[in-house]
Parts: C-alpha cells; sequence; structure tokens
C-alpha cells in the first residue's frame, strides 16, 4: 500500500498544487490540469480518497475563483465518482479503447459544470470542447506510466 501510495500520491498532490491557481487563470486551457487530476483520482486513487480529495480540492476552487460553494466541487464529485465506477472496465480496456468514453465522460463533466453554475446563478461558461480534449490527450502518457507502475508493484 506504501510504494502504491507513494507512486501516485505525490504526482497527485502536485498535479493539484498546479491546477489550482491554473484554474484562476483567464484562459480558454485553464482547466486541463485541473481535468487531468480529476481523472488521475477517479482512475488510480482509492474511491474514498479519490472523493475526499476531489471535495475538498473542489471546495478550495470555489473560493479561490469566489464562487458558490459547491459550484466546482459538486461536478468534480460526480466526475470522480462516475469514474471509479468505471475504473475496472476502463482500466482493463487496450487504451485506445479507453481515451473515448474518457473523453466523453469529460465533455460530460464540462456540460454539468456549465449547468451547474447556471442553476448557481453564476457566471455561465461557455461550453467548451477543446479542455477535455487536451486532458484526453494528454492523459494517455499518465496512464501508459501508471500501467507500467501498477505491472511493477
Amino acid at each position: 500500500m506504501l510504494p502504491r501510495l507513494a507512486c501516485f500520491g505525490l504526482p497527485l498532490i502536485a498535479l493539484f498544487v498546479i491546477a489550482l491557481p491554473a484554474t484562476a487563470a483567464p484562459s480558454t486551457l485553464r482547466e486541463v490540469p485541473w481535468l487531468l487530476s480529476l481523472l488521475a483520482l477517479g482512475l488510480i486513487g482509492s474511491n474514498r480518497l479519490a472523493l475526499l480529495g476531489c471535495a475538498v480540492f473542489g471546495l478550495a476552487c470555489d473560493i479561490l475563483l469566489h464562487l458558490p460553494l459547491g459550484a466546482f466541487s459538486l461536478p468534480a464529485v460526480s466526475l470522480v465518482l462516475s469514474l471509479s465506477l468505471l475504473r475496472t472496465p476502463l482500466l482493463r480496456q487496450p487504451l485506445w479503447q479507453a481515451l473515448p468514453s474518457i473523453g466523453l465522460l469529460l465533455l460530460a463533466y464540462e456540460w454539468l459544470l456549465g449547468q451547474w453554475l447556471i442553476q448557481l446563478g453564476g457566471p455561465a461558461l461557455p461550453p467548451g470542447w477543446m479542455a477535455p480534449l487536451l486532458a484526453t490527450l494528454l492523459w494517455t502518457p499518465l496512464a501508459l506510466l501508471a500501467q507500467h507502475a501498477e505491472e511493477t508493484f
């Protein structure tokens, strides 16, 4: 348990440290580190730790962006929960078969985030597909590293 935590825990913390300030940046690609960290949390971390970490960092994002509490955390928790429920089929498939499913889940997250912000009365985000596409493509080397690390332990 400890080698797996050391192997995956430190990169996850580094991704979140990068993701929080990047989310506050006024760019269309600001969500790519956030989406990558959510993917890593949902597909690599344990279920309870993934949901707890996702909720805490989502609330930190809400506070950082001056949004109502739960604006980022609720859609993020729903994405991580769906990823953790689909973890076994996604990780058993070859990477080229899992990537479209991951991309569709990220697009659904973007839609849910936009709808949730509208319901909360926050600023409406324009629907974007660039951040989920880049996060899906950047997930490929991370997934290969995770598969290699899983095989060595």
